[in-house]
């Protein structure tokens, strides 16, 4: 009796197992038919994107311009047959999808040598692309939808890689679809700080055209500016100067001020603000609160974005901004009815403004000016159909690129958002690239000091508890 339900039990295990190896084998062989059949879509079909970088997805903003498009569209792929790079058209299959204004052909360099010299004199390596509508094109080379990033090398030792696609192939049928851009003057003359060229760039592929503005020998600012930059002056703008700048915002004029700590008066810069509700706080911040600025550093401020146009993407997508040596802005408390002043970034209640700066000792003291501050503000006033708009950056330094770097590019989205928002591009606004290698994580002094209790000191205390628990007392026991 025994050996027939050993038999019997034996004979049931053989069956679950056979049964277990079967299944196994029929979800293996579906899963292979599915990725057989998913890489068998053509290209014309839209294949889901579940890596974990997501480079093939697309943004709301994409959506909207692809989607408007009243007129054709060619996207050229410069690439031998069989040799395309297969994420660029799995990107190009989703624009594609989106509208059947667009249309993606593959040129062979090798079978076509003439064709890419009507666009350009680069030579141009594999998978660089060109778009074009009627008469207008641009070349998109391939080192700009791959990117490598070598400003970080210098101070991590480390270059970091970024895939551009959606925001360069966009910007390009942005640029062919249109035939007037925005105009964006950069005031000059008075020691400001030049834009860094990967700002200048970015501008550039927004299709923003940036000029140049020098006021001491005109009347009035060009009636083509769509928005006027000042960033960071080393001296005073004269009160004619100032004058301009007001008769322009009071016009519905757009203006974009960057400043940084000088201990050179700036009172005609002042006047500016001070007629837009505006006015600085003396001293240098510093940020109180641990979990608000960069470790060991309370001047490197990590502000809190305060929900608006300008900002919803970076909040949307969990960015930090990073404000070195920033300044507060205050908002008058006699400012017109019609004006209205909007705070875009801020301190915690315990930043303080240290007034005598440089000091050998940051913490606070008597004298110094306790918070928060808006580190960040708009100022918008209807004009007839138009709107003013003055907004004031109150931290320079945010645009650094090794700033820039180390929230992953946030702190220039925030500038060319706001630059987006005045010459009425919101639809260009974040299209943020997508990293290749990690994310920079910053992470402030209070979230360092608690992962370093948990993983140095809690963590390693715990193991040996239960080390000395297990030896003394379980071991005793045995």
């Amino acid at each position: 009796m025994k050996e027939k339900k050993q038999i019997s039990t034996k004979q049931k295990k053989l069956r679950l197992g056979s049964y277990s190896i079967f299944s196994s084998l029929i979800v293996i062989a579906i899963a292979v038919l599915v990725c057989l059949f998913v890489a068998s879509l053509s290209d014309t079909i839209v294949k889901p994107d579940i890596s974990a970088k997501q480079l093939t997805a697309i943004s709301e903003q994409t959506e909207q311009i692809v989607s408007a498009l009243d007129q054709d569209v060619t996207v050229y792929v410069i690439a031998q047959k069989g040799s395309e790079d297969q994420t660029i058209m799995g990107l190009l299959a989703r624009y594609t999808a989106l509208s059947d204004k667009i249309k993606v052909e593959v040129k062979d360099p090798v079978l076509n040598p003439q064709f890419i010299k009507a666009y350009t004199q680069e030579t141009p390596s594999a998978n660089s692309l060109v778009v074009e509508c009627g008469e207008r094109n641009r070349y998109v080379p391939y080192t700009d939808i791959f990117v490598t990033d070598y400003n970080s090398y210098y101070t991590t030792g480390q270059m970091s890689y970024s895939f551009n696609g959606e925001s360069e192939i966009t910007s390009a049928i942005h640029y062919v679809t249109n035939a007037q851009f925005p105009v964006i003057y950069t005031l000059m003359g008075h020691g400001e700080t030049a834009l860094p060229e990967s700002l200048t760039k970015a501008i550039a592929k927004e299709n923003m055209e940036v000029k140049e503005l020098t006021l001491f020998s005109m009347t009035e600012v060009p009636q083509d500016a769509d928005c006027v930059m000042i960033t960071a002056p080393q001296t005073d703008i004269n009160a004619q100067e100032a004058d301009m700048l007001i008769a322009y915002l009071q016009g519905g004029g757009r203006v974009l001020l960057l400043t940084g700590y000088t201990e050179t008066a700036m009172e005609n810069l002042m006047k500016v603000t001070a007629a837009y509700g505006m006015a600085q706080v003396p001293g240098i911040i510093m940020e109180g609160d641990s979990y608000r600025h960069y470790p060991m550093y309370p001047y490197l401020i990590i502000p809190e974005f305060v929900n608006h146009t300008v900002t919803q993407p970076l909040i949307q997508n969990s960015y930090y901004g990073l404000f070195p040596e920033a300044q507060g802005i205050k908002t008058l408390e006699d400012n017109r009815e019609t004006l209205t002043v909007t705070e875009l970034a801020k301190t915690s209640e315990a930043a303080y403004s240290k007034v005598n700066f440089p000091a050998e000792e940051l913490t606070y003291e008597e004298g110094d000016i306790m918070g928060p501050f808006s580190v960040a503000s708009v100022a918008t006033e209807t004009v007839g159909e138009k709107e003013t708009r003055l907004s004031w950056i109150a931290a320079y330094g945010i645009l650094d690129d090794t700033m820039n770097t180390t929230v992953s590019g946030a702190n220039h989205d925030f500038v060319l958002n706001i630059l987006g928002w005045f010459c009425e591009q919101e639809e260009s606004i974040a299209i943020h690239a997508k990293t290749l290698t990690n994310d920079t994580i910053t992470v402030p002094q209070g979230t360092a000091n608690v992962l370093f209790i948990v993983l140095v000191v809690m963590i390693p205390l715990l193991i040996l508890g239960i080390g000395i628990y297990y030896v003394l007392v379980v071991r005793r026991k045995r």
